[in-house]
């Protein structure tokens, strides 16, 4: 960051909006012409079929859990769920992922399930001209990228570790007729009956 970033609390950098209406969750559908998404974890929550609920996407734009504090990019047209969801559209110069991408390097104190928007606006938001804004948007989506695709294999690799370990457990405990007895599990233990008195330790 130089002198020639500019500087802005964010309340300052972003537009007004219209909110179109919000499905409360007990409606949202398993599918539909239009995805719902609130400020839950995952990225899509549900679905809707009423296009007069629907939120027309101009501008890339970032949603904010005002609860949650989760930061979602969209671009795409959608529907919002419930209650709790700041629709930031950034103002011209600033770029739409890279507002994203700078939101997503803040702290905020956590208030609990309180609305943390009004901690969030006074933030100071900076940013360079545009060319320089992309280029910095592109070299972050490569990163991210390349972090996604670890983690997928990071979870392939862990989950054939367990195919490998469940594989060797039931090679192991199969009955192979050397030797193996068999019983039920009630016939291999021994119940004691502890009420209202002290175990003794087992030396």
């Amino acid at each position: 960051m130089n002198a020639e970033w500019a500087t802005e609390p964010l309340d300052n950098c972003i537009e007004a909006v219209d909110y179109p209406s919000k499905i409360l969750r007990k409606d949202f559908l398993e599918q539909g012409a239009f995805p719902i998404i609130s400020q839950e974890e995952n990225f899509i929550n549900g679905y809707w079929d009423n296009e007069r609920d629907v939120f027309h996407v101009k501008k890339p734009v970032v949603l904010f859990g005002d609860h949650t504090q989760i930061l979602k990019y969209v671009d795409f047209d959608f529907v919002l769920g419930a209650d709790g969801v700041k629709i930031l559209q950034p103002k011209e110069p600033l770029n739409s992922k890279f507002l994203y991408y700078q939101l997503q390097a803040v702290t905020l104190p956590s208030l609990g399930y309180a609305r943390h928007y009004r901690l969030l606006k006074e933030v100071r938001i900076s940013w360079p001209a545009p060319a320089e804004q992309r280029r910095i948007v592109g070299i972050l989506d490569k990163a991210f990228a390349a972090i996604a695709t670890a983690k997928a294999n990071t979870e392939k690799n862990l989950q054939n570790a367990r195919e490998l370990f469940n594989s060797e457990l039931e090679s192991l405990f199969t009955p192979n007729g050397h030797g193996w007895a068999e019983a039920t599990i009630g016939d291999c233990i021994h119940f004691i009956d502890y009420r209202g008195k002290t175990p003794k330790k087992t030396e």
